[in-house]
Protein backbone atom coordinates (compact mmCIF):
# COMPACT_ATOMS: atom_id res chain seq x y z
CA UNK A 1 0.00 0.00 0.00
CA UNK A 2 1.02 3.70 -0.44
CA UNK A 3 2.45 5.56 2.74
CA UNK A 4 0.78 8.46 1.75
CA UNK A 5 -1.53 9.85 4.18
CA UNK A 6 -3.94 11.17 1.52
CA UNK A 7 -4.35 7.80 -0.31
CA UNK A 8 -5.88 6.29 2.59
CA UNK A 9 -9.05 8.69 2.38
CA UNK A 10 -12.52 8.26 0.89
CA UNK A 11 -11.97 10.37 -1.81
CA UNK A 12 -9.62 7.92 -4.01
CA UNK A 13 -12.27 5.67 -3.61
CA UNK A 14 -14.92 7.46 -4.92
CA UNK A 15 -12.52 8.80 -7.64
CA UNK A 16 -11.65 5.22 -9.04
CA UNK A 17 -15.32 4.41 -8.90
CA UNK A 18 -15.82 7.13 -11.28
CA UNK A 19 -13.14 6.21 -13.77
CA UNK A 20 -14.45 2.62 -13.56
CA UNK A 21 -17.91 4.17 -14.59
CA UNK A 22 -16.75 6.42 -17.41
CA UNK A 23 -14.17 3.78 -18.62
CA UNK A 24 -16.65 1.10 -18.79
CA UNK A 25 -20.20 3.16 -19.79
CA UNK A 26 -18.56 5.67 -21.21
CA UNK A 27 -16.64 3.34 -23.76
CA UNK A 28 -15.75 4.95 -27.27
CA UNK A 29 -13.25 3.76 -29.38
CA UNK A 30 -12.06 4.86 -32.77
CA UNK A 31 -12.03 2.64 -35.92
CA UNK A 32 -9.04 1.61 -37.43
CA UNK A 33 -9.57 0.37 -40.08
CA UNK A 34 -12.58 1.55 -42.83
CA UNK A 35 -15.67 -0.28 -42.08
CA UNK A 36 -18.32 -0.43 -45.11
CA UNK A 37 -21.92 -0.92 -45.93
CA UNK A 38 -22.37 -4.89 -45.12
CA UNK A 39 -19.45 -5.68 -42.97
CA UNK A 40 -19.86 -7.64 -39.74
CA UNK A 41 -16.50 -7.27 -38.28
CA UNK A 42 -14.63 -3.90 -37.66
CA UNK A 43 -11.24 -2.85 -36.13
CA UNK A 44 -11.28 -0.33 -33.34
CA UNK A 45 -8.42 0.80 -31.13
CA UNK A 46 -9.84 -1.26 -28.06
CA UNK A 47 -12.15 -3.65 -27.61
CA UNK A 48 -12.29 -4.79 -23.94
CA UNK A 49 -14.82 -2.42 -22.77
CA UNK A 50 -17.35 -4.06 -24.84
CA UNK A 51 -19.47 -7.14 -24.01
CA UNK A 52 -22.02 -9.70 -25.99
CA UNK A 53 -25.06 -8.30 -26.99
CA UNK A 54 -24.33 -4.79 -25.39
CA UNK A 55 -25.86 -1.90 -27.82
CA UNK A 56 -23.46 0.35 -29.25
CA UNK A 57 -23.87 2.69 -32.19
CA UNK A 58 -21.79 4.06 -35.21
CA UNK A 59 -21.42 7.25 -36.23
CA UNK A 60 -18.59 9.29 -37.33
CA UNK A 61 -18.24 13.48 -38.24
CA UNK A 62 -20.76 13.76 -40.47
CA UNK A 63 -23.46 12.91 -37.72
CA UNK A 64 -26.08 15.55 -36.71
CA UNK A 65 -28.61 16.23 -34.10
CA UNK A 66 -31.69 18.09 -33.88
CA UNK A 67 -33.04 19.27 -30.36
CA UNK A 68 -36.18 20.27 -32.27
CA UNK A 69 -37.75 17.11 -33.09
CA UNK A 70 -35.40 14.82 -30.99
CA UNK A 71 -33.87 13.01 -34.58
CA UNK A 72 -30.08 11.78 -35.18
CA UNK A 73 -29.14 11.03 -38.64
CA UNK A 74 -25.51 10.42 -39.66
CA UNK A 75 -25.74 7.28 -36.82
CA UNK A 76 -26.46 3.51 -36.55
CA UNK A 77 -27.60 1.33 -33.93
CA UNK A 78 -25.98 -2.59 -33.49
CA UNK A 79 -25.04 -4.87 -30.96
CA UNK A 80 -22.01 -7.16 -30.10
CA UNK A 81 -22.88 -10.43 -31.24
CA UNK A 82 -20.20 -12.20 -29.19
CA UNK A 83 -17.63 -11.50 -25.85
CA UNK A 84 -14.18 -10.12 -28.09
CA UNK A 85 -11.53 -12.25 -28.33
CA UNK A 86 -8.91 -9.80 -29.77
CA UNK A 87 -8.01 -6.95 -28.40
CA UNK A 88 -8.70 -4.78 -31.92
CA UNK A 89 -11.89 -6.33 -32.95
CA UNK A 90 -15.50 -6.88 -32.78
CA UNK A 91 -18.17 -8.69 -34.11
CA UNK A 92 -21.57 -7.02 -34.94
CA UNK A 93 -24.87 -8.82 -34.97
CA UNK A 94 -25.99 -7.04 -37.72
CA UNK A 95 -24.43 -5.83 -40.91
CA UNK A 96 -23.71 -2.21 -41.44
CA UNK A 97 -26.17 0.18 -43.18
CA UNK A 98 -23.51 2.57 -44.58
CA UNK A 99 -19.74 2.79 -45.00
CA UNK A 100 -17.81 4.23 -41.63
CA UNK A 101 -14.41 5.68 -42.89
CA UNK A 102 -11.49 6.25 -40.78
CA UNK A 103 -10.84 10.06 -42.46
CA UNK A 104 -14.04 10.73 -41.11
CA UNK A 105 -13.58 10.09 -37.85
CA UNK A 106 -15.59 7.07 -37.77
CA UNK A 107 -15.94 5.17 -33.93
CA UNK A 108 -18.22 3.17 -31.76
CA UNK A 109 -19.99 4.04 -28.68
CA UNK A 110 -21.26 1.85 -26.30
CA UNK A 111 -25.25 2.70 -25.72
CA UNK A 112 -27.72 2.09 -23.30
CA UNK A 113 -31.36 1.68 -24.70
CA UNK A 114 -29.63 4.08 -27.49
CA UNK A 115 -28.89 6.51 -24.79
CA UNK A 116 -25.17 7.31 -24.56
CA UNK A 117 -23.55 8.73 -21.01
CA UNK A 118 -21.62 11.67 -21.38
CA UNK A 119 -17.86 11.79 -19.40
CA UNK A 120 -18.59 15.22 -17.99
CA UNK A 121 -21.97 13.82 -16.76
CA UNK A 122 -19.95 10.98 -13.87
CA UNK A 123 -20.10 13.44 -11.20
CA UNK A 124 -18.53 13.18 -7.50
CA UNK A 125 -21.08 13.74 -5.04
CA UNK A 126 -24.92 14.40 -5.54
CA UNK A 127 -25.90 17.91 -6.47
CA UNK A 128 -28.75 20.10 -6.22
CA UNK A 129 -29.01 20.64 -9.77
CA UNK A 130 -28.11 18.43 -12.43
CA UNK A 131 -27.27 19.90 -15.67
CA UNK A 132 -26.83 16.86 -17.85
CA UNK A 133 -28.52 17.03 -20.91
CA UNK A 134 -30.78 13.95 -20.23
CA UNK A 135 -28.84 11.19 -17.74
CA UNK A 136 -26.39 12.10 -14.92
CA UNK A 137 -24.69 9.53 -12.52
CA UNK A 138 -23.57 10.98 -9.07
CA UNK A 139 -21.04 8.99 -6.64
CA UNK A 140 -21.81 10.02 -3.22
CA UNK A 141 -19.51 8.57 -0.36
CA UNK A 142 -22.34 7.89 2.60
CA UNK A 143 -20.07 6.66 5.43
CA UNK A 144 -17.05 4.92 6.70
CA UNK A 145 -16.94 2.80 9.84
CA UNK A 146 -14.28 0.54 11.47
CA UNK A 147 -13.66 -2.33 14.02
CA UNK A 148 -11.07 -5.00 14.83
CA UNK A 149 -10.50 -8.30 13.11
CA UNK A 150 -9.88 -11.31 14.49
CA UNK A 151 -6.11 -10.92 13.64
CA UNK A 152 -3.91 -8.69 16.01
CA UNK A 153 -2.91 -5.23 14.92
CA UNK A 154 -5.80 -5.31 11.86
CA UNK A 155 -8.70 -3.11 11.38
CA UNK A 156 -11.10 -3.41 9.59
CA UNK A 157 -12.31 -0.68 7.43
CA UNK A 158 -16.14 -0.42 5.77
CA UNK A 159 -16.39 2.53 3.10
CA UNK A 160 -20.24 3.19 1.87
CA UNK A 161 -20.87 5.31 -1.11
CA UNK A 162 -24.54 5.69 -3.23
CA UNK A 163 -24.55 5.50 -6.74
CA UNK A 164 -27.03 7.73 -8.37
CA UNK A 165 -28.82 7.91 -11.55
CA UNK A 166 -30.78 10.64 -12.84
CA UNK A 167 -33.07 10.82 -16.24
CA UNK A 168 -35.13 13.57 -17.03
CA UNK A 169 -38.76 12.67 -17.92
CA UNK A 170 -40.23 14.61 -20.86
CA UNK A 171 -44.25 15.56 -20.49
CA UNK A 172 -45.81 13.79 -22.59
CA UNK A 173 -46.80 9.78 -21.17
CA UNK A 174 -44.36 8.19 -24.11
CA UNK A 175 -41.88 10.59 -22.94
CA UNK A 176 -42.01 9.49 -19.24
CA UNK A 177 -42.15 5.85 -19.87
CA UNK A 178 -39.21 5.81 -22.24
CA UNK A 179 -37.14 8.10 -19.21
CA UNK A 180 -38.26 5.33 -16.54
CA UNK A 181 -36.85 2.30 -18.62
CA UNK A 182 -33.64 4.73 -19.39
CA UNK A 183 -32.65 4.83 -15.56
CA UNK A 184 -33.88 1.30 -14.78
CA UNK A 185 -31.34 0.13 -17.51
CA UNK A 186 -28.28 2.14 -16.69
CA UNK A 187 -28.77 1.44 -13.21
CA UNK A 188 -29.02 -2.39 -13.54
CA UNK A 189 -25.80 -1.95 -15.82
CA UNK A 190 -24.17 -0.48 -13.39
CA UNK A 191 -24.66 -2.89 -10.93
CA UNK A 192 -23.75 -5.65 -13.24
CA UNK A 193 -20.66 -3.79 -13.76
CA UNK A 194 -20.08 -4.16 -9.76
CA UNK A 195 -21.39 -7.27 -9.32
CA UNK A 196 -18.37 -8.55 -11.79
CA UNK A 197 -15.78 -6.92 -9.40
CA UNK A 198 -15.86 -7.91 -5.87
CA UNK A 199 -12.13 -7.49 -5.37
CA UNK A 200 -12.66 -4.18 -6.81
CA UNK A 201 -9.10 -1.93 -7.06
CA UNK A 202 -10.57 1.61 -7.28
CA UNK A 203 -7.14 3.26 -6.18
CA UNK A 204 -5.05 2.41 -9.11
CA UNK A 205 -2.05 4.51 -10.54
CA UNK A 206 -1.19 3.26 -14.11
CA UNK A 207 1.61 4.22 -16.94
CA UNK A 208 1.85 2.69 -20.27
CA UNK A 209 4.91 0.63 -21.35
CA UNK A 210 6.94 2.27 -23.80
CA UNK A 211 8.14 -1.09 -25.31
CA UNK A 212 6.98 -4.63 -26.10
CA UNK A 213 7.52 -6.62 -22.83
CA UNK A 214 8.50 -10.46 -24.03
CA UNK A 215 7.52 -13.38 -22.00
CA UNK A 216 10.22 -14.32 -18.89
CA UNK A 217 11.42 -10.33 -18.84
CA UNK A 218 11.53 -9.51 -15.15
CA UNK A 219 11.63 -5.45 -16.15
CA UNK A 220 9.51 -2.96 -18.73
CA UNK A 221 10.24 0.26 -20.19
CA UNK A 222 8.59 3.31 -19.25
CA UNK A 223 9.57 7.08 -20.70
CA UNK A 224 11.51 9.17 -19.20
CA UNK A 225 8.93 11.85 -18.23
CA UNK A 226 6.82 8.92 -16.66
CA UNK A 227 9.99 6.92 -14.46
CA UNK A 228 9.84 9.76 -11.97
CA UNK A 229 6.63 8.55 -10.48
CA UNK A 230 7.35 4.86 -10.28
CA UNK A 231 10.74 4.59 -7.82
CA UNK A 232 11.66 1.02 -6.23
CA UNK A 233 9.08 0.33 -3.68
CA UNK A 234 8.78 -3.06 -2.19
CA UNK A 235 5.65 -2.24 -0.07
CA UNK A 236 3.58 -1.51 -3.04
CA UNK A 237 1.79 -4.24 -5.33
CA UNK A 238 1.96 -3.52 -8.94
CA UNK A 239 0.87 -5.89 -12.34
CA UNK A 240 1.77 -5.65 -15.66
CA UNK A 241 -1.30 -6.25 -18.05
CA UNK A 242 -2.74 -5.25 -21.71
CA UNK A 243 -6.47 -5.11 -22.64
CA UNK A 244 -6.88 -8.88 -22.85
CA UNK A 245 -4.96 -10.23 -19.71
CA UNK A 246 -2.98 -9.41 -16.72
CA UNK A 247 0.20 -10.98 -15.02
CA UNK A 248 0.74 -12.15 -11.12
CA UNK A 249 1.34 -9.30 -8.82
CA UNK A 250 5.12 -7.99 -7.93
CA UNK A 251 7.12 -5.37 -6.41
CA UNK A 252 9.31 -3.08 -8.52
CA UNK A 253 13.34 -3.61 -7.13
CA UNK A 254 14.51 -0.71 -8.89
CA UNK A 255 14.17 1.88 -12.06
CA UNK A 256 17.30 3.04 -14.19
CA UNK A 257 17.82 5.20 -16.88
CA UNK A 258 18.60 3.91 -20.43
CA UNK A 259 21.27 5.42 -22.38
CA UNK A 260 22.90 5.06 -26.43
CA UNK A 261 25.70 3.15 -24.71
CA UNK A 262 23.52 0.68 -23.25
CA UNK A 263 25.11 -3.01 -24.02
CA UNK A 264 22.55 -4.69 -26.65
CA UNK A 265 21.50 -7.66 -23.46
CA UNK A 266 19.64 -5.28 -21.37
CA UNK A 267 18.11 -3.18 -24.79
CA UNK A 268 14.53 -3.53 -25.17
CA UNK A 269 13.19 -6.22 -27.50
CA UNK A 270 11.91 -5.48 -31.03
CA UNK A 271 8.65 -5.81 -31.90
CA UNK A 272 7.68 -7.75 -35.21
CA UNK A 273 4.51 -4.78 -35.42
CA UNK A 274 5.60 -1.68 -36.47
CA UNK A 275 2.78 -0.27 -34.89
CA UNK A 276 3.58 -1.87 -31.46
CA UNK A 277 7.66 -0.11 -31.72
CA UNK A 278 8.38 2.66 -29.71
CA UNK A 279 5.07 4.00 -29.60
CA UNK A 280 2.82 4.52 -26.48
CA UNK A 281 -0.17 2.88 -25.49
CA UNK A 282 -3.16 4.10 -26.60
CA UNK A 283 -5.27 5.90 -23.99
CA UNK A 284 -8.55 4.36 -22.55
CA UNK A 285 -9.99 7.60 -22.33
CA UNK A 286 -11.19 8.12 -25.82
CA UNK A 287 -14.21 8.41 -24.78
CA UNK A 288 -13.64 11.78 -24.53
CA UNK A 289 -13.93 12.89 -28.18
CA UNK A 290 -16.92 12.42 -30.41
CA UNK A 291 -20.25 11.81 -29.08
CA UNK A 292 -19.07 12.26 -25.38
CA UNK A 293 -18.56 15.49 -25.31
CA UNK A 294 -22.05 16.21 -27.22
CA UNK A 295 -25.24 17.78 -26.18
CA UNK A 296 -27.53 15.24 -26.72
CA UNK A 297 -29.01 11.94 -25.71
CA UNK A 298 -26.76 10.40 -28.01
CA UNK A 299 -23.60 12.11 -28.07
CA UNK A 300 -21.47 10.77 -26.25
CA UNK A 301 -5.63 -1.27 -2.17
CA UNK A 302 -6.75 -1.43 0.60
CA UNK A 303 -5.56 -4.02 3.11
CA UNK A 304 -3.46 -1.66 2.91
CA UNK A 305 -0.49 -3.31 4.65
CA UNK A 306 -1.78 -6.96 4.50
CA UNK A 307 0.60 -9.32 3.38
CA UNK A 308 1.50 -9.96 -0.46
CA UNK A 309 0.34 -13.87 -0.50
CA UNK A 310 -3.31 -12.60 0.67
CA UNK A 311 -2.87 -10.26 -2.64
CA UNK A 312 -1.81 -12.51 -4.58
CA UNK A 313 -4.65 -14.97 -4.06
CA UNK A 314 -6.78 -13.07 -5.65
CA UNK A 315 -5.01 -12.19 -8.70
CA UNK A 316 -6.54 -13.46 -12.15
CA UNK A 317 -6.42 -17.27 -12.99
CA UNK A 318 -5.75 -16.08 -16.25
CA UNK A 319 -2.30 -14.81 -15.37
CA UNK A 320 -1.31 -18.59 -15.27
CA UNK A 321 -0.85 -18.98 -18.42
CA UNK A 322 3.22 -20.13 -18.97
CA UNK A 323 5.08 -18.56 -21.62
CA UNK A 324 4.46 -20.23 -25.06
CA UNK A 325 5.60 -19.85 -28.85
CA UNK A 326 4.08 -16.39 -28.03
CA UNK A 327 7.50 -14.83 -27.37
CA UNK A 328 8.82 -15.59 -30.12
CA UNK A 329 6.43 -12.40 -31.86
CA UNK A 330 9.42 -10.72 -30.12
CA UNK A 331 13.10 -10.76 -31.23
CA UNK A 332 16.06 -10.48 -28.91
CA UNK A 333 17.93 -8.23 -31.49
CA UNK A 334 21.15 -6.60 -31.42
CA UNK A 335 21.73 -2.70 -31.27
CA UNK A 336 22.87 -3.31 -35.14
CA UNK A 337 19.22 -4.16 -35.74
CA UNK A 338 17.65 -1.12 -33.94
CA UNK A 339 16.44 1.80 -36.43
CA UNK A 340 18.18 4.91 -36.21
CA UNK A 341 14.73 6.03 -34.12
CA UNK A 342 15.04 4.22 -31.37
CA UNK A 343 18.36 3.33 -31.33
CA UNK A 344 19.18 5.90 -28.59
CA UNK A 345 17.54 4.86 -25.71
CA UNK A 346 17.95 7.87 -23.63
CA UNK A 347 14.10 8.44 -23.50
CA UNK A 348 13.53 5.07 -21.75
CA UNK A 349 13.97 3.90 -18.13
CA UNK A 350 13.78 0.11 -17.11
CA UNK A 351 11.80 -0.84 -14.52
CA UNK A 352 13.07 -4.16 -12.78
CA UNK A 353 10.70 -6.45 -11.08
CA UNK A 354 10.81 -9.00 -9.07
CA UNK A 355 9.45 -11.91 -11.04
CA UNK A 356 8.98 -12.45 -14.59
CA UNK A 357 6.01 -12.12 -16.81
CA UNK A 358 4.54 -14.76 -17.67
CA UNK A 359 3.54 -13.90 -20.83
CA UNK A 360 4.10 -11.15 -23.92
CA UNK A 361 2.92 -7.59 -23.46
CA UNK A 362 2.46 -5.55 -26.42
CA UNK A 363 2.45 -1.56 -26.67
CA UNK A 364 -0.58 -2.59 -29.86
CA UNK A 365 -3.00 -3.85 -26.96
CA UNK A 366 -2.82 -1.25 -24.64
CA UNK A 367 0.06 -2.38 -22.14
CA UNK A 368 1.01 -0.90 -19.06
CA UNK A 369 2.25 -1.03 -15.70
CA UNK A 370 -0.50 -0.51 -12.90
CA UNK A 371 0.22 0.10 -8.75
CA UNK A 372 -2.07 -1.02 -6.52
CA UNK A 373 -2.46 1.46 -3.32
CA UNK A 374 -5.90 0.21 -2.15
CA UNK A 375 -7.20 -3.51 -1.55
CA UNK A 376 -11.12 -4.16 -1.40
CA UNK A 377 -11.23 -7.94 -0.31
CA UNK A 378 -14.87 -7.39 -0.20
CA UNK A 379 -17.60 -5.20 -2.21
CA UNK A 380 -20.65 -5.34 -3.51
CA UNK A 381 -24.06 -3.61 -4.39
CA UNK A 382 -26.21 -4.46 -1.75
CA UNK A 383 -29.71 -2.50 -3.08
CA UNK A 384 -31.19 -1.15 -5.80
CA UNK A 385 -33.86 1.30 -5.14
CA UNK A 386 -36.00 2.96 -8.20
CA UNK A 387 -38.27 6.09 -7.86
CA UNK A 388 -39.01 9.71 -8.77
CA UNK A 389 -36.77 12.80 -7.51
CA UNK A 390 -37.04 16.25 -7.43
CA UNK A 391 -33.82 18.61 -8.76
CA UNK A 392 -34.46 22.23 -8.62
CA UNK A 393 -37.50 22.87 -11.05
CA UNK A 394 -36.80 19.46 -12.94
CA UNK A 395 -38.72 16.26 -11.96
CA UNK A 396 -35.91 13.35 -12.25
CA UNK A 397 -36.68 9.65 -13.09
CA UNK A 398 -34.23 8.56 -10.32
CA UNK A 399 -32.46 4.80 -9.25
CA UNK A 400 -30.11 4.42 -6.20
CA UNK A 401 -27.53 2.29 -5.93
CA UNK A 402 -26.02 0.92 -2.73
CA UNK A 403 -22.97 -0.07 -2.40
CA UNK A 404 -20.13 -0.95 0.29
CA UNK A 405 -16.31 -2.25 0.01
CA UNK A 406 -13.72 -3.56 2.99
CA UNK A 407 -10.40 -2.96 3.22
CA UNK A 408 -8.07 -3.87 6.53
CA UNK A 409 -5.33 -1.83 8.03
CA UNK A 410 -2.17 -2.84 9.97
CA UNK A 411 -1.28 -1.44 12.90
CA UNK A 412 2.14 -1.66 14.81
CA UNK A 413 1.96 -1.35 18.92
CA UNK A 414 3.33 0.28 21.08
CA UNK A 415 2.13 3.31 19.05
CA UNK A 416 3.99 6.72 19.36
CA UNK A 417 2.33 8.89 21.82
CA UNK A 418 0.81 12.48 20.36
CA UNK A 419 -0.37 13.30 23.52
Amino acid sequence: MSRDVQDMTMEPLVDGMISLIRKNLVANTALTADAHAGDTEVSVEMSTRFDALEDVVFMDDERSYDPSTGQHSGVEWNKVAEQPTEAHKIVLKSPLGRDYLVSKGARMQKTVKRVVLYEKDVLYGDRNVIGADFVAVCVDPESKASDWLALPGLLGTEYRMAILVYVKSGASAEQEDYAIRVCNAYADTIENLLQGNIHMDLAIDEVPLAWDAAAGATHVYVSAADAAAWPPDRCCEYQVSDAMRADYYCNIVSCEAMSSSTSSSSRPVESTSTEAAGSSSRSSSSGTTGMSSGSSPLSGSTASESSTSTRSASSSSSATESPSSETTSLSTSSSSSLSSETSDLGHLHRVCLSVPLMRTYRVADGASLKRFKRYLYDSRCERVEYGVTQKGSAILKAARLSWYGKETEQHVFPQRGRG
